[in-house]
């Protein structure tokens, strides 16, 4: 086997990295990046995706945390992570083919349209004062626990 980088790496957290647009992370075959992390923060940046490289080679990423990540306009197939936190996306769209999630809790994403391959999604939970119905993609979702936290009015239209 070939070389590997951050070998006991458990916890990375980029914050505040305000004008971090790009993520490069080649795929190679001969170097294991990060192979114990289990944690990963991204708060205030632009990024526009992550990258291929964390999906093939983070093997151990159970939870991911992303906050206020201004570009970002979709997560997919990261297929150990089972705890994600989305919060103050604004251009966030997408989350698809996260198939051990478990937990997923999305606050003030407003152009969030798809959520779609989260087969074992039990927990979610959804805050935003501005909508005024239930978002369409909580139709392709059964979680067993969900925790709305929204104005009166859409919570009493919800209960008649």
């Amino acid at each position: 086997m070939g070389e590997t980088t951050f070998p006991r790496l458990h916890r990375l957290e980029f914050i505040g990295m305000v004008e971090w647009e790009e993520w490069e992370w080649e795929e190679r075959v001969d170097v294991q990046a990060l192979p114990i992390l289990e944690v990963l923060l991204l708060k205030r940046c632009k990024l526009r995706c992550l990258p291929p490289g964390l999906a093939s080679h983070a093997r151990a990423l159970k939870k991911l945390y992303i906050y206020e990540v201004q570009h970002l306009t979709s997560l997919e197939s990261l297929p150990c992570v089972v705890e994600l936190d989305v919060f103050n996306n604004p251009k966030l769209e997408t989350i698809t083919n996260l198939p051990k999630l478990q937990k997923l809790t999305i606050v003030k994403c407003p152009k969030m349209k798809i959520l779609h391959g989260v087969p074992a999604i039990q927990r979610l939970g959804l805050e935003d004062y501005s909508m005024e119905t239930l978002p369409t993609y909580l139709q392709n979702v059964n979680p067993r626990h969900v925790l709305l936290d929204c104005c009166l009015a859409l919570l009493t239209s919800i209960a008649s």
